[in-house]
């Protein structure tokens, strides 16, 4: 699943969702909803493998509770509320 793939345009749900900050390529991906924090900890490494093995960096995970506008935000679609909350690793990503 890279942030090159085209997903459909569907509501998400409010949540607990692992949040993955990538880079090479620059995303952020959501992976849920579950109905805890813990459910959501204990589901990171299923949803996060599989990105690793396609050779996409990880550069921060955070399980949070929220409804996310769409399950891939790549770097062209950042928001400014996106950047003021997410990892400052991601930000020095989008602007390097």
């Amino acid at each position: 699943m890279n942030c090159t793939q085209d997903f459909a345009a569907t509501e998400l749900a409010v949540g607990w969702w692992i949040e993955a900050f990538t880079t090479h390529p620059t995303c952020i991906y959501y992976f849920g909803p579950f109905e805890t924090p813990a459910e959501a900890d204990l589901a990171q490494e299923e949803y996060l493998d599989p990105l690793r093995q396609e050779g996409i960096q990880i550069i921060a995970v955070r399980v949070r509770h929220c409804q996310p506008r769409q399950s891939v935000i790549r770097a062209n679609e950042v928001t400014i509320q996106e950047l003021e909350t997410g990892p400052l690793l991601f930000f020095e990503a989008l602007v390097l």
